[in-house]
């Protein structure tokens, strides 16, 4: 092989080398910017909650939502510091509310797991008389 060609297939070589480094470091950096919420749900015996619809909002307004998987847990990413409300919800369950406050102090915040009440099954019925 030609020393010409030698040295343009090694330069060739480092230019992708560098740009494969370069382009992992930055999403890398993606992945980890902002503090990410990691917790669970459960029921009053203890059991995980899978699809429990879990939204974060800040004075009223949504800013982001999921689903507990079938594992009880949920994950929420590139939050930034401040007080945020998490309420969660399932059909059968009392909505619950609970005060989060992300200081920044660290990249995850591991809650503890958050219980979700038996809320009242109503049923409807409607009786109808016969006339005589």
């Amino acid at each position: 092989m030609a020393p010409l060609l030698r040295q343009g297939i090694v330069l060739l070589l480092l230019c992708v080398g560098v740009s494969v480094v370069l382009d992992g470091s930055v999403v890398t950096q993606r992945q980890t910017t902002g503090i990410v919420i990691d917790g669970s749900v459960i029921d009053p015996s203890g059991a995980t909650l899978p699809g429990v619809t879990v939204t974060l909002q800040q004075s009223g307004k949504t800013l982001s939502n999921t689903t507990t998987g079938e594992k009880g847990t949920f994950t929420l990413s590139n939050l930034r510091p401040g007080k945020y409300t998490l309420v969660l919800s399932l059909s059968g369950f009392k909505t619950k509310s609970q005060p989060v406050t992300l200081t920044g102090e660290g990249p995850r915040l591991a809650l503890a797991p958050i219980k979700l009440e038996i809320g009242a099954l109503t049923e409807e019925m409607t009786v109808q008389a016969a006339s005589p």
